[in-house]
Protein backbone atom coordinates (compact mmCIF):
# COMPACT_ATOMS: atom_id res chain seq x y z
CA UNK A 1 0.00 0.00 0.00
CA UNK A 2 1.59 3.55 -0.99
CA UNK A 3 1.78 6.35 1.62
CA UNK A 4 -0.81 8.41 -0.10
CA UNK A 5 -3.14 5.32 0.22
CA UNK A 6 -2.06 5.02 3.99
CA UNK A 7 -2.50 8.53 4.09
CA UNK A 8 -5.88 8.63 2.76
CA UNK A 9 -7.37 6.05 4.94
CA UNK A 10 -5.78 7.75 8.02
CA UNK A 11 -7.66 10.45 7.56
CA UNK A 12 -10.85 8.93 6.95
CA UNK A 13 -10.68 7.06 9.80
CA UNK A 14 -10.17 10.86 11.44
CA UNK A 15 -13.16 12.18 10.01
CA UNK A 16 -15.13 9.37 11.16
CA UNK A 17 -14.15 9.43 14.66
CA UNK A 18 -15.23 13.11 14.74
CA UNK A 19 -18.71 12.64 13.09
CA UNK A 20 -19.64 9.92 15.71
CA UNK A 21 -18.36 12.71 18.41
CA UNK A 22 -20.48 15.16 17.19
CA UNK A 23 -23.63 12.71 16.38
CA UNK A 24 -23.14 11.83 20.08
CA UNK A 25 -23.13 15.33 21.36
CA UNK A 26 -25.76 16.66 18.21
CA UNK A 27 -28.57 14.01 19.35
CA UNK A 28 -27.51 10.38 21.25
CA UNK A 29 -25.91 7.65 18.83
CA UNK A 30 -28.55 5.71 19.94
CA UNK A 31 -32.14 6.97 18.88
CA UNK A 32 -34.73 6.82 21.44
CA UNK A 33 -36.80 3.76 21.29
CA UNK A 34 -40.73 3.40 22.71
CA UNK A 35 -41.50 0.77 24.60
CA UNK A 36 -44.08 -1.09 24.91
CA UNK A 37 -47.07 1.43 26.25
CA UNK A 38 -47.51 0.79 30.05
CA UNK A 39 -50.91 1.04 30.32
CA UNK A 40 -51.07 -2.10 28.32
CA UNK A 41 -49.89 -3.51 32.13
CA UNK A 42 -53.50 -3.12 33.10
CA UNK A 43 -54.93 -6.47 31.31
CA UNK A 44 -51.52 -8.40 32.13
CA UNK A 45 -52.17 -11.48 34.06
CA UNK A 46 -49.67 -12.38 36.93
CA UNK A 47 -49.53 -15.67 35.53
CA UNK A 48 -48.54 -16.23 31.88
CA UNK A 49 -51.42 -17.78 29.86
CA UNK A 50 -51.96 -19.45 26.34
CA UNK A 51 -53.30 -17.26 23.71
CA UNK A 52 -54.91 -17.51 20.44
CA UNK A 53 -53.62 -16.82 16.98
CA UNK A 54 -55.63 -14.01 16.70
CA UNK A 55 -54.28 -12.43 20.30
CA UNK A 56 -50.71 -12.93 19.19
CA UNK A 57 -51.06 -11.27 15.76
CA UNK A 58 -53.00 -8.36 17.54
CA UNK A 59 -49.96 -7.61 19.48
CA UNK A 60 -47.54 -7.73 16.58
CA UNK A 61 -49.78 -5.42 14.75
CA UNK A 62 -50.04 -3.36 18.26
CA UNK A 63 -46.32 -3.57 18.56
CA UNK A 64 -45.89 -2.53 15.16
CA UNK A 65 -48.07 0.85 14.96
CA UNK A 66 -46.31 1.94 18.32
CA UNK A 67 -42.58 1.32 17.70
CA UNK A 68 -40.11 2.80 15.30
CA UNK A 69 -38.73 0.18 12.48
CA UNK A 70 -34.97 -0.26 12.78
CA UNK A 71 -34.66 1.04 9.13
CA UNK A 72 -35.76 4.57 10.38
CA UNK A 73 -33.40 4.39 13.20
CA UNK A 74 -30.21 4.98 10.41
CA UNK A 75 -29.77 8.62 10.50
CA UNK A 76 -28.60 10.15 6.92
CA UNK A 77 -25.16 10.93 8.58
CA UNK A 78 -24.46 7.32 9.62
CA UNK A 79 -25.10 5.70 6.35
CA UNK A 80 -22.49 8.53 4.75
CA UNK A 81 -20.00 7.88 6.91
CA UNK A 82 -20.27 3.96 7.19
CA UNK A 83 -20.07 4.56 2.74
CA UNK A 84 -17.62 6.99 3.52
CA UNK A 85 -14.73 4.31 5.51
CA UNK A 86 -16.35 1.09 3.07
CA UNK A 87 -14.64 3.19 -0.15
CA UNK A 88 -11.73 3.45 1.42
CA UNK A 89 -11.57 -0.72 2.40
CA UNK A 90 -9.80 -3.26 0.57
CA UNK A 91 -11.46 -6.58 -0.40
CA UNK A 92 -9.31 -7.92 2.96
CA UNK A 93 -10.33 -5.46 4.85
CA UNK A 94 -14.07 -5.95 3.49
CA UNK A 95 -14.00 -9.85 4.24
CA UNK A 96 -12.20 -9.60 8.03
CA UNK A 97 -15.18 -7.36 9.10
CA UNK A 98 -17.52 -9.96 8.61
CA UNK A 99 -15.87 -12.45 11.22
CA UNK A 100 -16.69 -12.67 14.95
CA UNK A 101 -13.97 -14.66 16.68
CA UNK A 102 -12.88 -15.66 20.39
CA UNK A 103 -9.86 -14.86 21.73
CA UNK A 104 -8.79 -18.73 21.76
CA UNK A 105 -8.43 -18.56 18.10
CA UNK A 106 -5.03 -16.24 18.31
CA UNK A 107 -3.37 -16.07 15.02
CA UNK A 108 -6.39 -16.31 13.40
CA UNK A 109 -5.80 -13.52 10.73
CA UNK A 110 -3.04 -11.22 9.98
CA UNK A 111 -2.41 -8.97 12.52
CA UNK A 112 -2.77 -6.03 9.65
CA UNK A 113 -6.71 -6.79 9.46
CA UNK A 114 -9.51 -6.31 11.49
CA UNK A 115 -12.00 -8.87 12.64
CA UNK A 116 -15.68 -7.67 12.97
CA UNK A 117 -15.60 -8.34 16.25
CA UNK A 118 -14.69 -11.00 19.85
CA UNK A 119 -16.93 -12.98 21.92
CA UNK A 120 -15.73 -12.78 25.29
CA UNK A 121 -16.07 -16.41 27.33
CA UNK A 122 -15.75 -16.64 31.22
CA UNK A 123 -12.07 -17.00 30.80
CA UNK A 124 -11.37 -13.69 29.53
CA UNK A 125 -13.50 -12.28 32.38
CA UNK A 126 -11.50 -11.74 35.90
CA UNK A 127 -12.15 -8.01 37.11
CA UNK A 128 -13.50 -4.51 36.03
CA UNK A 129 -9.79 -3.35 35.28
CA UNK A 130 -9.14 -6.57 33.37
CA UNK A 131 -11.74 -5.85 31.25
CA UNK A 132 -11.53 -2.71 30.36
CA UNK A 133 -7.26 -2.88 29.70
CA UNK A 134 -8.42 -6.38 27.71
CA UNK A 135 -10.85 -4.16 25.54
CA UNK A 136 -8.72 -1.19 25.30
CA UNK A 137 -5.91 -3.33 23.73
CA UNK A 138 -8.69 -4.85 21.11
CA UNK A 139 -9.47 -1.67 19.90
CA UNK A 140 -5.88 -0.41 19.89
CA UNK A 141 -4.81 -2.89 17.64
CA UNK A 142 -7.68 -2.92 15.38
CA UNK A 143 -7.72 -0.17 12.31
CA UNK A 144 -11.70 -0.78 12.46
CA UNK A 145 -13.13 -1.03 16.12
CA UNK A 146 -14.69 -4.06 16.78
CA UNK A 147 -18.02 -5.20 18.39
CA UNK A 148 -17.22 -6.34 21.80
CA UNK A 149 -20.10 -9.24 22.42
CA UNK A 150 -20.41 -11.54 25.43
CA UNK A 151 -24.38 -13.73 26.77
CA UNK A 152 -25.62 -11.83 29.10
CA UNK A 153 -29.22 -13.45 29.15
CA UNK A 154 -29.87 -13.40 32.87
CA UNK A 155 -30.65 -16.28 35.45
CA UNK A 156 -27.61 -19.16 34.58
CA UNK A 157 -26.05 -17.71 31.42
CA UNK A 158 -24.35 -14.23 32.82
CA UNK A 159 -20.99 -13.85 32.09
CA UNK A 160 -20.28 -10.67 34.27
CA UNK A 161 -23.54 -10.49 36.45
CA UNK A 162 -22.71 -14.29 37.77
CA UNK A 163 -18.86 -13.01 38.23
CA UNK A 164 -18.76 -11.91 42.12
CA UNK A 165 -16.02 -9.50 41.20
CA UNK A 166 -18.40 -7.43 38.92
CA UNK A 167 -20.86 -4.89 41.00
CA UNK A 168 -23.32 -5.18 37.69
CA UNK A 169 -26.86 -5.79 37.37
CA UNK A 170 -27.44 -9.46 37.55
CA UNK A 171 -30.74 -10.51 35.82
CA UNK A 172 -33.15 -13.37 36.74
CA UNK A 173 -33.36 -16.00 34.80
CA UNK A 174 -36.03 -15.14 31.39
CA UNK A 175 -38.61 -17.46 32.85
CA UNK A 176 -38.74 -15.64 36.32
CA UNK A 177 -39.36 -11.99 33.93
CA UNK A 178 -41.82 -13.87 31.55
CA UNK A 179 -43.97 -15.50 35.18
CA UNK A 180 -44.02 -11.72 36.54
CA UNK A 181 -45.29 -10.29 33.59
CA UNK A 182 -43.93 -7.00 33.47
CA UNK A 183 -42.24 -5.56 30.19
CA UNK A 184 -41.52 -2.60 32.40
CA UNK A 185 -39.16 -4.54 34.56
CA UNK A 186 -38.05 -5.75 31.57
CA UNK A 187 -36.86 -2.51 29.50
CA UNK A 188 -35.30 -1.17 33.25
CA UNK A 189 -33.94 -3.96 33.86
CA UNK A 190 -31.86 -4.94 30.42
CA UNK A 191 -31.19 -0.67 29.85
CA UNK A 192 -29.24 -0.61 33.46
CA UNK A 193 -27.75 -3.55 32.22
CA UNK A 194 -26.53 -2.32 28.83
CA UNK A 195 -25.43 0.92 30.70
CA UNK A 196 -23.00 -1.33 32.89
CA UNK A 197 -21.80 -3.13 29.61
CA UNK A 198 -21.15 -0.45 27.78
CA UNK A 199 -19.12 1.13 30.96
CA UNK A 200 -16.99 -1.86 30.90
CA UNK A 201 -16.60 -1.46 26.62
CA UNK A 202 -19.17 -4.45 25.30
CA UNK A 203 -21.29 -3.55 22.67
CA UNK A 204 -23.23 -6.28 22.04
CA UNK A 205 -25.16 -8.58 23.89
CA UNK A 206 -26.22 -12.00 22.79
CA UNK A 207 -29.92 -11.48 24.28
CA UNK A 208 -32.53 -11.90 24.52
CA UNK A 209 -33.77 -15.28 23.47
CA UNK A 210 -36.93 -14.81 21.33
CA UNK A 211 -37.55 -18.86 21.40
CA UNK A 212 -40.70 -20.05 23.04
CA UNK A 213 -40.39 -22.71 25.42
CA UNK A 214 -42.76 -25.17 24.02
CA UNK A 215 -41.03 -28.57 24.59
CA UNK A 216 -40.46 -30.21 28.05
CA UNK A 217 -37.71 -32.52 26.84
CA UNK A 218 -35.51 -29.22 25.10
CA UNK A 219 -31.95 -29.81 26.69
CA UNK A 220 -30.84 -26.11 26.22
CA UNK A 221 -33.43 -24.09 26.26
CA UNK A 222 -35.91 -23.95 29.24
CA UNK A 223 -35.79 -21.40 31.78
CA UNK A 224 -33.60 -19.20 29.56
CA UNK A 225 -36.79 -18.33 27.63
CA UNK A 226 -39.64 -16.00 28.83
CA UNK A 227 -42.25 -18.80 28.63
CA UNK A 228 -44.23 -20.87 26.29
CA UNK A 229 -46.64 -18.29 24.70
CA UNK A 230 -45.88 -16.77 21.57
CA UNK A 231 -47.75 -13.61 23.08
CA UNK A 232 -46.01 -13.54 26.23
CA UNK A 233 -42.46 -14.12 25.05
CA UNK A 234 -43.13 -11.44 22.02
CA UNK A 235 -43.98 -8.67 24.69
CA UNK A 236 -40.64 -9.73 26.72
CA UNK A 237 -38.32 -9.76 23.67
CA UNK A 238 -39.92 -5.97 22.27
CA UNK A 239 -39.25 -4.98 25.87
CA UNK A 240 -35.24 -6.18 26.34
CA UNK A 241 -34.82 -5.13 23.17
CA UNK A 242 -36.12 -1.36 23.68
CA UNK A 243 -33.56 -1.14 26.90
CA UNK A 244 -30.72 -2.28 25.69
CA UNK A 245 -31.23 -0.13 22.63
CA UNK A 246 -31.68 2.66 25.04
CA UNK A 247 -28.71 1.46 27.01
CA UNK A 248 -26.61 1.54 24.22
CA UNK A 249 -25.21 -1.98 23.35
CA UNK A 250 -26.65 -3.64 20.50
CA UNK A 251 -29.30 -6.69 21.97
CA UNK A 252 -28.98 -10.15 19.74
CA UNK A 253 -32.24 -11.35 19.31
CA UNK A 254 -31.97 -15.35 19.13
CA UNK A 255 -32.02 -18.60 18.09
CA UNK A 256 -34.52 -17.78 14.54
CA UNK A 257 -36.33 -18.76 13.77
CA UNK A 258 -37.39 -20.38 16.92
CA UNK A 259 -34.77 -23.43 18.81
CA UNK A 260 -37.95 -23.73 21.34
CA UNK A 261 -39.24 -27.21 19.75
CA UNK A 262 -36.25 -28.71 19.61
CA UNK A 263 -35.04 -32.17 21.45
CA UNK A 264 -31.62 -31.78 20.51
CA UNK A 265 -28.82 -29.51 21.43
CA UNK A 266 -27.49 -27.81 18.26
CA UNK A 267 -23.90 -27.66 20.01
CA UNK A 268 -23.33 -31.42 19.54
CA UNK A 269 -25.27 -32.47 16.50
CA UNK A 270 -27.73 -31.81 13.81
CA UNK A 271 -31.31 -29.92 15.29
CA UNK A 272 -34.60 -31.30 12.74
CA UNK A 273 -37.83 -29.53 13.36
CA UNK A 274 -40.53 -30.63 11.22
CA UNK A 275 -42.70 -27.71 11.34
CA UNK A 276 -44.18 -26.56 8.07
CA UNK A 277 -43.92 -22.60 7.43
CA UNK A 278 -47.40 -21.68 8.45
CA UNK A 279 -46.40 -23.34 11.89
CA UNK A 280 -43.82 -20.85 11.94
CA UNK A 281 -45.83 -18.27 11.28
CA UNK A 282 -48.08 -18.90 13.90
CA UNK A 283 -45.86 -19.87 16.61
CA UNK A 284 -42.40 -19.46 16.01
CA UNK A 285 -41.90 -16.50 14.37
CA UNK A 286 -43.93 -13.56 16.10
CA UNK A 287 -41.64 -13.02 19.02
CA UNK A 288 -39.11 -12.41 16.72
CA UNK A 289 -41.80 -10.23 14.73
CA UNK A 290 -42.05 -8.38 18.14
CA UNK A 291 -38.14 -7.91 18.68
CA UNK A 292 -38.04 -6.65 14.67
CA UNK A 293 -40.62 -4.09 15.52
CA UNK A 294 -38.96 -3.04 18.49
CA UNK A 295 -35.67 -1.84 16.68
CA UNK A 296 -33.91 -5.06 17.17
CA UNK A 297 -30.39 -4.17 15.24
CA UNK A 298 -28.99 -7.68 15.14
CA UNK A 299 -30.75 -11.33 14.69
CA UNK A 300 -28.98 -14.24 15.17
CA UNK A 301 -29.88 -17.37 13.38
CA UNK A 302 -29.85 -20.87 15.07
CA UNK A 303 -28.51 -24.09 13.35
CA UNK A 304 -31.98 -25.50 13.09
CA UNK A 305 -32.96 -27.92 10.00
CA UNK A 306 -36.58 -26.99 8.79
CA UNK A 307 -36.46 -29.62 5.65
CA UNK A 308 -41.00 -28.60 5.37
CA UNK A 309 -40.04 -24.96 4.68
CA UNK A 310 -36.51 -25.64 2.68
CA UNK A 311 -36.76 -29.05 1.38
CA UNK A 312 -32.96 -29.85 2.55
CA UNK A 313 -31.33 -31.04 5.55
CA UNK A 314 -29.42 -28.01 5.73
CA UNK A 315 -29.90 -25.71 8.43
CA UNK A 316 -31.09 -22.27 8.33
CA UNK A 317 -27.67 -20.53 8.87
CA UNK A 318 -27.11 -21.87 5.62
CA UNK A 319 -30.42 -21.28 3.79
CA UNK A 320 -31.31 -18.08 1.61
CA UNK A 321 -35.19 -19.13 2.19
CA UNK A 322 -35.22 -18.41 5.94
CA UNK A 323 -32.92 -15.28 5.83
CA UNK A 324 -33.73 -13.55 2.99
CA UNK A 325 -37.32 -14.75 1.68
CA UNK A 326 -38.62 -14.72 5.39
CA UNK A 327 -36.30 -12.81 7.76
CA UNK A 328 -35.90 -10.01 5.53
CA UNK A 329 -38.58 -9.89 3.02
CA UNK A 330 -41.68 -11.70 5.26
CA UNK A 331 -40.70 -10.19 8.59
CA UNK A 332 -39.03 -6.88 7.06
CA UNK A 333 -35.85 -6.69 8.82
CA UNK A 334 -32.93 -5.34 7.56
CA UNK A 335 -30.32 -5.19 10.26
CA UNK A 336 -27.37 -7.42 11.17
CA UNK A 337 -27.56 -11.09 10.28
CA UNK A 338 -25.16 -12.68 12.16
CA UNK A 339 -25.04 -16.88 12.93
CA UNK A 340 -24.90 -18.88 15.82
CA UNK A 341 -21.65 -19.94 16.81
CA UNK A 342 -19.90 -22.12 13.92
CA UNK A 343 -17.79 -24.10 15.69
CA UNK A 344 -20.96 -26.13 16.86
CA UNK A 345 -21.73 -29.70 16.17
CA UNK A 346 -24.29 -29.08 14.06
CA UNK A 347 -22.48 -27.45 11.69
CA UNK A 348 -18.58 -28.79 12.37
CA UNK A 349 -20.21 -32.64 12.02
CA UNK A 350 -21.47 -32.73 8.51
CA UNK A 351 -19.40 -29.23 6.90
CA UNK A 352 -16.14 -28.85 6.46
CA UNK A 353 -15.20 -25.31 7.79
CA UNK A 354 -14.43 -23.32 4.65
CA UNK A 355 -16.96 -24.50 3.13
CA UNK A 356 -19.43 -23.66 6.03
CA UNK A 357 -18.93 -20.20 6.37
CA UNK A 358 -19.03 -19.90 2.40
CA UNK A 359 -22.85 -21.22 2.35
CA UNK A 360 -23.60 -18.95 5.19
CA UNK A 361 -22.44 -16.09 4.05
CA UNK A 362 -24.23 -16.82 0.48
CA UNK A 363 -27.25 -17.66 2.16
CA UNK A 364 -27.29 -14.00 3.79
CA UNK A 365 -25.86 -13.76 6.77
CA UNK A 366 -23.58 -10.75 7.85
CA UNK A 367 -21.41 -11.56 10.53
CA UNK A 368 -20.14 -15.37 10.96
CA UNK A 369 -19.61 -16.20 14.63
CA UNK A 370 -16.27 -18.48 15.67
CA UNK A 371 -15.70 -20.34 12.67
CA UNK A 372 -13.73 -23.50 12.99
CA UNK A 373 -10.19 -22.85 11.57
CA UNK A 374 -10.75 -19.78 10.95
CA UNK A 375 -7.83 -18.24 8.69
CA UNK A 376 -8.59 -20.72 5.99
CA UNK A 377 -12.20 -19.65 6.47
CA UNK A 378 -10.85 -16.16 5.76
CA UNK A 379 -8.81 -16.98 2.91
CA UNK A 380 -11.49 -19.22 0.95
CA UNK A 381 -14.46 -16.22 1.55
CA UNK A 382 -11.15 -13.61 -0.19
CA UNK A 383 -11.14 -15.79 -3.16
CA UNK A 384 -14.57 -16.70 -3.59
CA UNK A 385 -15.35 -12.60 -4.07
CA UNK A 386 -12.06 -12.47 -6.39
CA UNK A 387 -12.43 -14.91 -8.29
CA UNK A 388 -16.58 -13.58 -8.39
CA UNK A 389 -18.29 -16.43 -7.03
CA UNK A 390 -19.67 -14.11 -4.42
CA UNK A 391 -20.07 -10.61 -6.17
CA UNK A 392 -18.32 -7.94 -4.22
CA UNK A 393 -21.99 -5.66 -3.74
CA UNK A 394 -22.83 -8.29 -1.82
CA UNK A 395 -20.63 -7.80 0.34
CA UNK A 396 -20.49 -4.31 0.48
CA UNK A 397 -24.08 -4.85 1.39
CA UNK A 398 -23.20 -6.85 4.95
CA UNK A 399 -19.57 -4.58 5.71
CA UNK A 400 -22.26 -1.63 5.65
CA UNK A 401 -24.48 -2.66 7.96
CA UNK A 402 -22.02 -3.78 10.08
CA UNK A 403 -20.57 -0.54 9.66
CA UNK A 404 -23.65 1.43 10.27
CA UNK A 405 -24.30 -0.38 13.57
CA UNK A 406 -20.79 0.02 14.64
CA UNK A 407 -21.33 4.20 14.34
CA UNK A 408 -25.04 3.83 15.71
CA UNK A 409 -24.02 2.33 18.54
CA UNK A 410 -20.39 4.43 19.22
CA UNK A 411 -18.18 2.14 18.59
CA UNK A 412 -15.38 5.17 16.98
CA UNK A 413 -16.39 6.79 19.59
CA UNK A 414 -15.52 4.62 22.42
CA UNK A 415 -12.38 2.96 20.61
CA UNK A 416 -11.18 6.90 20.09
CA UNK A 417 -11.28 7.22 23.88
CA UNK A 418 -8.55 5.16 24.48
CA UNK A 419 -5.91 5.43 21.77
Amino acid sequence: MTMSNRFRRKSILLLISSIAVLLFFSCSATPPVRTVPPESHAQEKPQEQDTADSETSNTVDTLSSKIPKLQANIRPEVRAAADLLLSSMTIEEKVAQVFVLSLREKGAMPKTFSPGGYVLFEENIKNPDQLRKLIEGLNRANRIPPFIGIDEEGGPVSRIGGNSAFQTTSLPAPARLGRANNTEAAVTGSKKLAEELKGLGISMNFAPLADINSNPDNPVIGIRSFGQSPDLVGRMVAAFVSGSIEGGVVPVIKHFPGHGDADTDSHFNRVLLMHDLERLRKFELPPFQAGIEAGAPAVMVGHLSLPEVTDTLDPAVMSSIMIEEILRKELGFDGLVITDAMDMGAITRFYPPGEAVLRAFSAGCDLIVMPENPQPAFLELISAVKQKEISEERLDRSVRRILEQKLRFGLFRMASTTE
